[in-house]
């Protein structure tokens, strides 16, 4: 009997399925990625289909085989890639095949409504910039699509890993410069106007990522996409000042970092993101972490659990009684890892609920100084 001589035979069996479908975890308009089961390994896989059809200079489309060898702990690894045969050739439809992550990316777990406390949206971050600091220097790559829909999570949804690749472009020797193409309108520089990005148009990118992770997703609902494209075009960023407006609880060194990744002008932003690493690095800021709409828990030091390391309570209360239309916000602060705590008397403010958000900045920054001024170790 012929084994290998039957072209048939040999045809079944390279074109068995290898992935068994489990579910759609996101169905948009760039894209389509599914959830499947590798029948013989074991395991998840993650099924991306993009289109790169406008994007000649795209490496999934020109150089492919460079996602295959591009090898480092915070991007996402293709395992497979395939144009697919479900969707006409013109299209230039390709599928990737990665890793599954279970915490999803930033943008479900905004979706589902997880606040991200502080000391997790900055160690992301940090793995966001690690990644891209990979890319721009060792692969020669700017990512051109940089947004909380690339970034994955761990379990803990404290780690993120870079991917989608489907916009990436090389760096020109010369120039250090790529055709300003693809990407997510909101998250596209204000350079995109003038046709040439770098990498620090990525670094805007993931500042507008920062911003969600310590502020809450945009709300994209009451965005109009005919408005945000007319600023892109005219050079400006999509967002105005009004919708990048911090919450009460970010640390002024987090906005002022946020702030200089997203500045309009590329010389204005850090000139890498190692540049940006470094510096994110030496920051200092509480670790809040919102419990409710109400009351926010705090850790000083963020990361170094030792005896000294401070909780901190800020909580906000709406006055009724004769007191009404007005708002109390009190503070408190804790040593035993918030079994007992001792109220901040002298930083309670009590304010019409107009200035209710100016109220409550004041009282964490005044837990953070009154924190931050114990020594710790």
């Amino acid at each position: 009997m012929a084994i290998l001589g039957d072209n048939a035979r040999v045809r079944r069996v390279l074109h068995a399925p290898t992935y068994s479908f489990l579910r759609t975890i996101d169905e948009g308009s760039a894209a389509e990625t599914k959830l499947y089961e590798h029948t013989v390994l074991g395991g998840l896989r993650v099924q991306k289909s993009i289109s790169v059809l406008g994007l000649p200079d795209g490496v999934a489309r020109s150089e492919p085989r460079l996602l295959e060898s591009m090898d480092h702990p915070r991007l996402i690894k293709v395992r497979d890639a395939q144009w697919d045969p479900d969707y006409d050739e013109s299209l230039k439809v390709i599928t990737f095949t990665t890793d599954y992550y279970e915490g999803q990316s930033i943008h479900a777990a905004l979706n589902e409504g997880h606040a991200f406390g502080t000391a997790d949206a900055v160690a992301i971050i940090d793995c966001v910039l690690d990644a891209l600091h990979y890319l721009h220097v060792s692969a020669g790559v700017v990512h051109r699509d940089v947004k909380p829909g690339n970034v994955m999570l761990n379990a803990a949804r404290n780690q993120g890993f870079v991917g989608d690749f489907g916009s990436a472009a090389h760096l020109d020797a010369d120039s250090q410069q790529v055709d300003a193409a693809g990407g997510t309108l909101l998250y596209r520089p204000p350079e995109y106007s003038s046709g040439l990005l770098d990498a620090r148009s990525d670094l805007y990118s993931t500042g507008l990522t920062m911003f969600e992770l310590l502020n809450g997703p945009f709300d994209y609902q009451a965005l109009d996409g005919n408005v945000l494209l007319q600023r892109v075009e005219a050079g400006k960023p999509a967002l105005t000042p009004r919708h990048l407006r911090f919450q009460p609880w970010v640390s002024p060194s987090l906005m002022t970092f946020v702030r200089r990744l997203i500045a309009t002008k590329p010389e204005s932003r850090f000139a890498s993101a190692d540049e940006a690493l470094r510096s994110l690095r030496g920051l200092r800021y509480v670790d809040w972490t919102p419990v409710s709409s109400t009351e926010w828990i705090g850790k000083w030091p963020p990361r170094q659990v030792s005896a000294r390391q401070r909780m901190l309570r800020v909580s906000s209360e709406h006055l009724g009684g004769r007191n009404v239309g007005h708002v109390s916000v009190t503070a408190a602060t804790s040593m035993d890892g918030g079994r007992t705590w001792r109220r901040y008397a002298r930083f309670a403010r009590r304010a019409p609920e107009v200035e209710g958000a100016e109220a409550l900045a004041l009282v964490f920054r005044d837990v953070e100084a009154a924190a931050q001024s114990v020594a710790t170790r």
